[in-house]
């Protein structure tokens, strides 16, 4: 009778462990299928990406009146997508650890084309203001964000910007205050930190203070915000820049985000073969 119980004891142990066998490896499989129905979404639906990092004048790149976020992005129209974000408020301090939270070291693969850095315009208020930064630690905030990209997307292009002059007359006008804590004469030091930066990293910059992007009152709408021809001049020397020094990541050299409707019409009843094996 022992051995009865015994024997069936090992045959429902053998057939349990079988069980779990079998359970065990349809899962591994449905979560491989699962692996790999995500990755060629991936490939199908995802593009490379431009990224804005800045402050209001980034987060303002694609107002209604021709941002320049808005002019990029048409020009990079099914190449790239630009991904914008700005912060409005926020100075280098704050903006240096939110890099660092939204793009972790242990990131996945980032297919990001260039970046651009813009910071400045509420570092540079007077001291005392909630938003001042010193010089010093403004320098010390964006090479640490440059150095954090280097290790999180070593292959992306970054792109400095200049903070642009202020009218500080007309921002207190618009603000209805009595007090202005801005200063053109203080901006104009971070603007050159950021060009002595971009001399030490060996990183290009878009100056906002001399050439076709120098900034004057008439291209700000409140004394801080580019109005539309401010847009447009950093779009056009970002533009400039691109082709110039980086014309490899032009939109005229990146391949267009699956095929054109005529490869497709061309090719009848292979039309979704085409497009599932399609290949940046």
């Amino acid at each position: 009778m022992s051995e009865k119980l015994s024997f069936s004891a090992f045959t429902a142990g053998a057939l349990s462990g079988i069980l779990l066998a079998v359970i065990y490896f349809k899962q591994r499989k449905e979560k491989e299928k699962v692996k790999e129905l995500k990755e060629k979404e991936s490939d199908l639906f995802s593009r490379p990406i431009i990224l804005l990092f800045g402050d209001s004048l980034t987060q303002r790149a694609f107002s209604p009146t021709q941002g320049w976020g808005t002019s990029l992005s048409e020009w990079y129209v099914r190449t790239c997508d630009v991904s914008n974000r700005g912060f409005s408020g926020y100075n280098t301090r704050w903006a240096k650890s939110l890099l660092e939270v939204m793009l972790p070291e242990k990131n996945l693969n980032l297919n990001i084309q260039f970046m651009t850095i813009l910071f400045g315009a509420n570092d540079s208020t007077k001291p005392g203001s909630a938003q001042h930064i010193p010089l010093d630690e403004y320098k010390d905030n964006i090479i640490g964000m440059i150095n954090h990209m280097n290790k999180v997307s070593p292959k992306t292009i970054i792109i400095l910007i200049t903070p642009p002059p202020v009218n500080a007359e007309a921002w207190r006008q618009f603000r209805g205050t009595e007090f202005c804590d801005r200063d053109i004469s203080i901006v104009k030091e971070y603007a050159n930190v950021v060009r002595d930066i971009g001399k030490e990293k060996k990183i290009s910059i878009v100056d906002l203070w001399k050439g076709e992007c120098q900034i004057e009152n008439d291209d700000l709408c409140d004394g801080l915000h580019f109005s539309e021809s401010g847009d447009k001049k950093l779009f056009t020397g970002l533009k400039s820049l691109i082709e110039e020094k980086y014309p490899e990541i032009s939109p005229t050299q990146l391949k267009f985000h699956f095929p054109l409707w005529d490869v497709i019409a061309q090719n009848g009843s292979e039309w979704k073969t085409i497009v599932e094996k399609w290949n940046w």
